[in-house]
């Protein structure tokens, strides 16, 4: 089917081809993806924070892989039968994909082989004990990836060469840098540097105002405690 998204901020609604997959009929192994995990994820933050503090002018920057799965071919000799959409369906016609469509249950797993041998092509080591992390040997950069997302770590320098290296091949929409200037979002937070040795990272403002409205206490009023400090009331009153 197709799944239709209108942007908040352009109001361009984003079109995907989206597999239903109803059949599942193979191994495990063959739907199992990486996940980032958050001790990589803080290694790559202290590493760029000890860089900073021994005044080296390190940065972290963001990127995001446009269209993601598709980038990925699905095997040689995988046969992958779709029913059209009701609005490009055609009386006898079945479609036969062959690139890697989200809803696919092996779609992650795809994208990510893929994604490893293309960086590797750059230079880009992927991480035995953290499949998500990746290492790059001649600038010392390093890259976390969660999903389509890419948070990487690297002299300032170098910034502009990474960039480059990873167009040649992956259609890469570049993020803010992450600055003690302004808030900067990633994997649905919103971070931003304290100096030049720490990071702050917290949960958007909408996030909280969503969860107060959807539990009916926006028009609450705010208090600094939740009871009335040296207050005579029972606590049950409070």
């Amino acid at each position: 089917r197709w799944l239709l998204h209108r942007k908040p901020s352009t109001h361009k609604v984003k079109a995907r081809l989206v597999a239903q997959q109803v059949r599942y009929g193979r191994d495990e192994l063959d739907t199992y993806a990486a996940t980032a995990s958050m001790t990589g994820l803080r290694l790559l933050i202290a590493l760029m924070l000890l860089n900073r503090q021994h005044g080296e002018d390190w940065c972290l920057f963001l990127g995001d892989v446009k269209v993601a799965f598709p980038h990925a071919s699905l095997p040689l000799g995988r046969r992958v039968i779709l029913q059209p959409p009701p609005t490009d369906a055609e009386p006898g016609w079945l479609w036969m994909a062959s690139k890697a469509l989200y809803g696919l249950r092996e779609s992650p797993r795809l994208f990510q082989e893929w994604l490893s041998e293309t960086v590797g092509r750059h230079g880009w080591q992927r991480m035995k004990l953290d499949p998500m992390l990746y290492f790059h040997a001649e600038t010392g950069a390093i890259m976390s990836v969660w999903a389509d997302d890419m948070l990487i770590a690297l002299r300032r320098s170098d910034m502009q060469k990474i960039q480059k290296t990873i167009d040649e091949e992956i259609d890469v929409k570049w993020g803010p840098e992450i600055t003690k200037h302004e808030w900067s979002r990633y994997l649905g937070k919103e971070w931003r540097l304290c100096g030049d040795d720490q990071l702050v990272v917290r949960m958007p403002t909408s996030y909280w105002s969503e969860l107060l409205t959807e539990w009916d206490l926006a028009d609450c009023r705010a208090v600094s405690t939740p009871g009335e400090v040296g207050s005579d009331k029972p606590e049950d009153e409070m």
